[in-house]
């Protein structure tokens, strides 16, 4: 069962905290091509949002199209790579996607350059 972060605010990784500037973010851990580049738009995504914020199916969609994927392959990816190995996970409540302290956790590790002192 993945921890979901619920609230981003009191959680202690932000997303400008992990370095997506290199090709190989996540390679180690996600060992698919596509996994990683999905994990780096996410965590860019996150970036943009400032925070590990709930997102919408249409915001996520709309950032992936922006990066060139048509609607379709963006969302295709986005479902088959980070929701169904539970780095995203949908609210029914709310119908939004939230990440996973997993998800965070191994992009951190694998980040090139970790900030001395976390984010304040």
């Amino acid at each position: 069962m993945s921890l979901v972060i619920t609230k981003p605010k009191a959680y202690l990784i932000k997303p400008k905290d992990i370095d997506t500037t290199v090709d190989n973010l996540c390679s180690k851990l996600f060992n698919e091509y596509y996994l990683e580049i999905m994990a780096r738009f996410l965590v860019e995504f996150c970036q943009e949002l400032g925070d590990w914020e709930a997102f919408t199916k249409t915001q996520i969609v709309n950032y992936l199209e922006k990066e060139g994927y048509t609607t379709e392959k963006a969302f295709y990816l986005f479902t088959k790579l980070l929701v169904n190995n539970g780095f995203v996970v949908l609210s029914e409540a709310d119908k939004k996607y939230r990440v996973t302290h997993e998800f965070v956790a191994a992009c951190w590790d694998a980040s090139p350059a970790r900030p001395e002192k976390f984010s304040s």
